[in-house]
């Protein structure tokens, strides 16, 4: 049944105990909304609900377990973009050349440090056809070639970043 208030004063009665009840939306609205419970007041004798946590956890460290796997390629891709490209883009079949371009280097860097098959890689990137991942090797491998000095230096620093996450994984199962 709607409700129908009878003055002015019922209804601003009626709005305010509305809003007391509704969750409060905050955060910027590019990286999604956070939800939070509106403030109880110290003199309520009931326990709250658990405070929802936050939206944007922090990130685990990056660490690899033996054997490297397509999945640590992309996550070390997608961190050294500073998360410009996310994971979940370079397995999706979005076209934009930042995506591509990162997705050729996971493409490259998987051929490279794996004993992976193109058709392996292929399935691992989202059931891709095997000669995309031909093509997207050898387009790295192509530019590095003609002397693009910007994408040698990114695929190194990929390169470090994952033999740092292995040696720091291999440290801690020592222990």
């Amino acid at each position: 049944m709607l409700y129908q208030p009878t003055s002015a004063a019922d209804l601003i009665s009626h709005y305010q105990a509305v809003k007391r009840r509704t969750l409060a939306l905050k955060g910027p609205p590019d990286r999604g909304i956070l939800l939070s419970y509106p403030q109880k007041s110290s003199a309520d004798p009931k326990p709250d609900i658990a405070p929802p946590k936050p939206f944007i956890q922090p990130r685990p460290p990056f660490e690899i377990t033996p054997p490297l796997k397509v999945v640590d390629i992309v996550r070390a891709v997608s961190i050294m973009t500073g998360d410009r490209v996310t994971p979940l883009e370079i397995i999706s079949p979005v076209q934009s050349q930042p995506i591509c371009r990162a997705r050729q280097v996971v493409m490259h860097l998987a051929r490279a440090l794996t004993l992976l098959s193109f058709p392996q890689i292929a399935k691992a990137l989202g059931r891709r056809h095997h000669t995309t991942i031909l093509h997207g090797s050898a387009k790295i491998t192509e530019l590095i070639a003609a002397g693009d000095t910007v994408l040698a230096q990114f695929v190194a620093d990929v390169v470090g970043l994952i033999e740092a996450a292995s040696a720091r994984s291999e440290q801690s199962s020592a222990l």
